[in-house]
């Protein structure tokens, strides 16, 4: 969580703030000057901006900071000051912004908020900048800035600034030997050299007062440099991102006029004027005004502006601070998880923010609070977006559209089976600035339930998609035509999103091809055919660099089943190079479908195992008058009575008389019919039997009395000889009835 700073707006205001294990006092300008000197238990702020009537109410009054009693401002001769009086043995640590703010923290422990004592990945830029990036000056060691300090100190005792005095018990590894010099501590600078200027720090005695020239000295010796890795820092500290909105939580417009009553009466410049108005338009979710005052003073290019282009949804400039953090955390990875367009992203910056959206003004958090609860409904992180629900829902008093979407989200995510279409609805239809997210889920939810769209979606999901630039409407426009069963116009829009957004082209694809496997296995006849003919007319850009399979299987498949396998031989074809075993099935059966029974044969021959390809091998093979590998085909048949009856036509076919005989006499009687038991009579016959198979005399009886006679005569009982002659006869007799059957037959 940032640390919260109770900061007034106008530059002589001496800000304080208790935050457990410190203390904090800010003074919001003229940072760059301040030097602190601690004197038995008082800290002493030295170089304060001059003839400045400052407000330490914070202090003296409120008693904001526990660890501070008291609060005074001293004029000396050497200039003002303000001391601090302290109730305990406090250690003190001072860092200045970038924006100019002094910050002192005083504390019990040794670690210091300011150098992230919890662990927290917060670090300062020279903490991660590689040592490449400095120069070599940047890169002294402790004893070097240590021996620089000296020779300084040494010229400040010669011209009379400082004075060394005698100790009779100087500290262990002192390198002042004998002798102590007595000056301010030197507030230190968040930088890579941290802990050497402490070390040098820890040399000095504090028990005299120096002079603001030596401090001076001591600010171009070793504060210089570190100020400006401070200001060129990756991730910068929670308190660069801080935002007051102390008082402007009711009536703010009237608390922002008062301000800027109170700015212009100030003469610290206009610059200064326009930042402290631009704080107070931010804490209340101004973005817009914040950025246009920032705009028109130095702070331009400053985190306060980039804060305010957040807030007003603006993009922020390739160069940037916020954006450039690296693995930041704090008030830093949460105000670049509002600036980064990639959802999920953004979600493993708010793990490391710390709650950051609880330290900033009220307003303001019910602003970016359900900003972030969206943007983690689009990222699936669901707890998360819940979160910032409760945190928005807790700040805003009323429900708005925006806050009654995502609870609608939330309720449909948590309870499937609710169906919150009438919210969606309403919410669609209304002027938030939610009602395109709700259309699209509403789309989303009908195209997903397969469910009827209410009277006028279309139109209103075509309108969003024409004055949007977001993708998403343009595809559920085209989903919404395609579940009205009408895919060219699915397409066509598809094909436009295609050629206008290459970007978006392998999203186009990605549709068109869902939308025509979706009418493959759902649509009808009618909606197939259509489809089919869709694609053909839109095959040149519907694939990427491979080919959807699953997709041409389909449409070859719904080809054949329509009865034009041509189509299918068609498309298929695009999958000569590298077949799958279903696209050469496939092929077998449109070959055969299309009466190309030569290549039927030779694509379904390899999967005899499977009764469907048996069947077109011996059905193919009859076609083509293979009358004896059908035969063999035939015993492949799975079904006992279809292998019965395909052997027996077959075996007629090749004229294998006795094979004939013997698998018609295996058929159940009950089945045959007139045809079928001539056909047997004759095979009888024909293998030389005596006796006319009883069945077939009983069938022919029944079905047909002139069949019935011809074959009898065939099989007349008589001597030898007479029995020649009559079988000659009734060859005779019904030669042409024979003949005739036999064209029939050989014609299949």
């Amino acid at each position: 969580m940032a640390l919260t700073i109770n900061q007034l707006a106008s530059a002589s205001v001496i800000a304080a703030g208790e935050h457990g294990d410190f203390s904090r006092i800010v003074v919001a300008n003229g940072g760059d000057n301040i030097r602190v000197e601690k004197r038995g238990s008082k800290l002493i702020l030295h170089q304060i901006e001059q003839n400045t009537a400052y407000e330490l109410s914070d202090i003296t009054e409120h008693q904001k900071a526990k660890r501070v009693s008291g609060a005074a401002l001293v004029k000396k001769a050497a200039g003002d000051r303000i001391e601090l009086s302290l109730n305990c043995d406090c250690k003190f640590k001072a860092v200045v912004l970038s924006d100019g703010k002094f910050v002192l923290d005083i504390f019990d422990q040794i670690a210091s908020p300011l150098n992230n004592s919890n662990g927290a990945n917060n670090k300062s830029d020279a903490q991660e900048r590689p040592k490449d990036q400095f120069s070599e000056a940047d890169l002294i060691s402790a004893d070097q800035a240590h021996d620089r300090l000296m020779a300084l100190l040494e010229q400040a005792a010669q011209d009379g600034i400082v004075e060394f005095k005698s100790n009779n018990s100087p500290r262990e590894g002192s390198r002042a030997s004998n002798a102590t010099l007595s000056i301010p501590n030197a507030a230190p600078i968040e930088s890579a050299e941290n802990n050497e200027i402490a070390a040098i720090e820890d040399e000095l005695s504090d028990a005299a007062t120096g002079s603001p020239e030596l401090n001076a000295m001591l600010d171009q010796t070793l504060g210089s440099q570190a100020k400006e890795y401070s200001r060129t820092a990756k991730c910068f500290d929670d308190l660069a991102f801080f935002i007051d909105g102390t008082g402007l939580d009711e009536q703010p417009i009237a608390k922002i006029a008062e301000i800027k009553s109170e700015v212009a009466e100030n003469d610290g410049g206009q610059g200064a004027n326009n930042k402290t108005l631009a704080e107070a338009f931010l804490a209340i979710g101004f973005g817009e005004e914040a950025l246009a005052l920032l705009m028109d003073s130095e702070w331009e290019n400053s985190i306060l502006a980039e804060i305010a282009m957040i807030v007003a949804e603006r993009k922020l400039p390739k160069a940037n601070y916020i954006l450039n953090g690296r693995k930041c955390s704090g008030a830093h990875a949460f105000w670049k998880a509002l600036a980064v367009e990639d959802e999920k992203e953004a979600a493993s910056l708010i793990e490391r923010s710390n709650n950051e959206i609880d330290s900033i003004p009220k307003q303001l958090r019910a602003l970016l609070a359900p900003r972030l609860s969206l943007k983690m409904i689009d990222a699936e992180e669901w707890e998360k977006a819940r979160y910032f629900y409760d945190v928005a829902s807790a700040t805003i008093e009323d429900l708005t559209p925006e806050l009654e979407y995502i609870a609608t989200r939330l309720l449909e995510r948590e309870n499937e089976t609710q169906s919150p279409h009438t919210a969606l609805f309403e919410i669609a239809v209304g002027n938030s600035r939610v009602a395109d997210d709700a259309l699209l889920t509403l789309a989303e939810k009908i195209t997903r339930s397969n469910e009827e769209p209410y009277e006028g979606f279309i139109q209103d999901i075509g309108a969003l998609a024409k004055t949007s630039e977001a993708t998403a409407a343009i595809l559920a426009e085209a989903v919404a035509w395609a579940n009205m069963g009408d895919t060219e116009a699915a397409l066509h829009i598809l094909r436009g999103l295609a050629g206008n957004a290459p970007k978006d082209m392998s999203t186009a694809q990605k549709t068109a091809n869902d939308i025509l496997i979706k009418t493959m296995d759902y649509g009808t006849d009618v909606q197939k055919t259509n489809a089919i003919d869709v694609y053909l007319k839109n095959d040149d850009w519907i694939f990427g660099d491979n080919k959807n399979v699953a997709l041409l299987e389909k449409l070859s498949q719904a080809a054949i089943d329509l009865g034009v396998p041509e189509v299918a031989l068609s498309i298929l074809g695009e999958l000569t190079n590298k077949p799958t075993e279903e696209s050469k099935k496939l092929l077998a059966k449109a070959a055969y479908a299309a009466f190309d029974y030569e290549n039927a044969i030779k694509f379904a021959a390899p999967y005899l195992t499977e009764p469907s390809f048996v069947e077109i091998v011996y059905a193919s093979k009859i076609q083509r008058r293979k009358y004896h590998e059908a035969l063999a085909t035939a015993a492949l048949i799975e079904d006992n009575v279809q292998k019965i009856t395909a052997a027996a036509q077959s075996a007629w076919l090749a004229r294998a008389w006795e094979s004939a005989t013997d698998h018609f006499g295996q058929l159940n009687p009950i089945a045959l019919n007139s045809d079928t038991a001539f056909r047997y009579a004759l095979a009888a016959y024909m293998a030389q039997e005596d006796v006319l198979p009883p069945v077939t005399n009983a069938v022919l009886r029944e079905k047909s009395s002139v069949l019935s006679t011809g074959v009898e005569s065939l099989f007349a009982q008589a001597t030898e000889s007479n029995a020649l002659e009559r079988s000659r006869s009734a060859v005779k007799r019904t030669a042409d009835e024979i003949a005739m059957v036999s064209e029939a037959l050989n014609d299949g």
